[in-house]
């Protein structure tokens, strides 16, 4: 979340900046591999889970959002639907609430689990912990 956050402040986070950040951690080999791919997820769906973020939120501008609740989401966002069938929903979205809680403002925590449980609903639920390659259609497609 840290590199995440350092990104959303400065455009030129260097790949250097992110390995070091990662390896300063401390955390298991196994969890910095994953923090890498979350991280590498999140650069290349970063539009994507944008607006799936802003779908969810209509009365909030994504860019007004606090920077740690925003990146908590994008975390979470890709953790729920592109993480794996290894990290469950219910966890995927718990795992997000947690860092709301200890790094957000006060009410972080019901805000994520709120828009992160709206997202996997309206991609079906995501029962294996992967949801499908495509957000789900509009309601202007369903008509």
């Amino acid at each position: 979340m840290k590199v995440l956050y350092l990104g959303d402040l400065r455009a030129d986070v260097s790949e250097t900046e992110e390995a070091t950040a990662i390896a300063e951690s401390a955390a298991p080999e196994g969890a910095q591999a994953y923090a890498r791919a979350i991280l590498t997820g999140v650069r290349e769906r970063r539009e994507e889970i944008d607006r799936l973020i802003a779908a969810q939120s209509p009365n909030w501008d994504l860019r007004r959002m606090a920077a740690t609740d925003r990146n908590v989401l994008r975390i979470g966002c890709w953790e729920l639907l592109w993480g794996g069938s290894e990290v469950p929903p219910v966890v995927a979205i718990d795992e997000a609430v947690g860092l709301a809680k200890r790094f957000g403002a006060e009410g972080s925590g019901a805000f994520v689990n709120g828009i992160l449980d709206a997202i996997r609903r309206r991609q079906g639920g995501a029962p294996s912990g992967q949801a499908s390659d495509a957000p789900a259609p509009s309601s202007a497609e369903n008509d």
